[in-house]
């Protein structure tokens, strides 16, 4: 019994020295002496205590990905604690720390030995950089496809759709090609194959929708199909009109609501000074060529907060672009004609036979309707890059239909499209 007291005095003084002060009832670490505390601190100083160790050199990771660090060493009992789980966070399985990446940045994981206290820390380090996509939220028509590009990777890659009822994926280098199977969601998932890293790309699939070639009633606006290459449909009447032959609202280019004044000094995108107050700028700017200062709201505004077609009827509806008009005069025949006594251009298609009726509704300037009955203007989502004051126009007339640049700031109809 001597000789047992004086191993366990020899004992303590021995792990007291390797200044990791031990007390009976802290190796359960729950302050209360109990047989199993006894035992341990017996085996310890008996069988000699095995010190625990884990690699300290710094652990580099993706985001998305995952890391073990094995433990050597000691008696099995240990914690681990991230000390920044936004970055990444820990578990412990037996002698194996996982490491999981959530975000960028550095911090440290700690693992700690609850017999003696005795911790590590492994330095980690999460890459900022991540695979990325073009767009994470993509929306379809069913028949339709979309493309979508990789940023950030190592140009071999694999793509797996959650739901191929939905939609599928192929990939060609850095260009994934999404297409639209059914309605419904679906998640295309997109993998670099040579870090593990992911990207999602969330895709929203509707039905078509249903088309004509001529009105089937009198419920407007029907979408009429004209068999054109590009699949785009057109709407059977103009915005804000009820009927097919009927002239509509009329809209300065990149507004959103109509006035009772259309000039230079009402039209929302255009600065300069009106001296004489006539509704044109005086201010002639040499470094631009141009009276006023024009503001710039796009290229192609289709699709964007200056389209008024999409902010008021939403979905896929939206202001046609110079490309979609010269596809309608390249494919369609047209004829000058009346529709319940309005004159106006007939569109009919060389494809399939669908017809839509556009009215000569003129324009407004000023506080004046202009070219009522003779004329028609169709606004274009395309800027005129040639002139800042002008987008592109369908002009349609007794004798011709043709496109050109014209001032932005006159009030004149749109014809919206369903482009998917």
């Amino acid at each position: 019994m001597k000789k047992l007291v004086l191993a366990l005095l020899l004992g303590l003084m021995t792990l007291t020295s390797n200044a990791q002060v031990m007390k009976l009832g802290d190796l359960s670490n729950d302050n209360i002496v109990n047989v199993t505390d006894v035992t341990l601190l017996v085996d310890i100083i008996l069988n000699g205590y095995a010190p625990f160790s884990v690699p300290t050199t710094q652990v580099t990771m993706d985001i998305g990905s995952t890391a073990n660090v094995a433990i050597s060493g000691g008696y099995g009992t240990y914690e681990v604690e991230s000390a920044n789980p936004d970055i990444v966070t820990a578990s412990l399985n037996n002698l194996t720390v996982t490491l999981t990446a959530v975000g960028g940045g550095e911090t440290t994981v700690t693992v700690r030995d609850v017999l003696t206290f005795r911790t590590f820390d492994i330095p980690v380090v999460v890459n900022n950089e991540s695979l990325s996509v073009s767009t994470k939220e993509l929306s379809l028509v069913a028949g339709k496809q979309g493309v979508v590009y990789i940023y950030n990777g190592r140009n071999h890659y694999s793509v797996q759709s959650s739901d191929s009822n939905v939609a599928t994926a192929t990939v060609s280098g850095t260009t994934v090609t999404v297409s639209a199977v059914g309605a419904g969601t679906a998640r295309i998932i997109v993998t670099d194959m040579m870090r593990g890293r992911t990207a999602v790309i969330n895709v929203t699939v509707t039905p078509r929708p249903v088309s004509y070639l001529t009105c089937p009633d009198d419920h407007h606006p029907h979408l009429i199909d004209l068999g054109l290459p590009s699949g785009t449909l057109w709407s059977c009447s103009n915005m804000g009109a009820e009927k097919p032959e009927l002239c509509g609202d009329y809209y300065a280019w990149g507004e959103v609501q109509e006035k009772i004044v259309y000039d230079d000094v009402m039209y929302q995108y255009c600065t300069g000074e009106d001296n004489d107050g006539d509704g044109w700028y005086d201010d002639y700017h040499s470094d631009i060529d141009w009276y006023g200062v024009w503001q710039s709201i796009g290229s192609n505004i289709a699709g964007t907060q200056y389209d008024v077609v999409h902010v008021k009827w939403g979905g896929f509806w939206v202001m046609p672009s110079k490309d979609q008009i010269n596809e309608l005069l390249d494919y369609c025949t047209n004829e000058w004609t009346t529709v319940n006594r309005i004159s106006g251009k007939k569109f009919t298609s060389k494809n399939n036979g669908g017809s839509i009726f556009l009215p000569a509704a003129g324009h407004r300037w000023g506080a004046n309707l202009n070219d009522a009955g003779n004329k028609g203007y169709y606004w274009s989502s395309t800027y005129d890059s040639w002139t800042p004051s002008c987008a592109y126009l369908l002009d349609i007339s007794s004798a011709a239909a043709y496109m050109y640049g014209n001032g932005r700031n006159a009030g004149q109809n749109i014809r919206p499209v369903l482009s998917y």
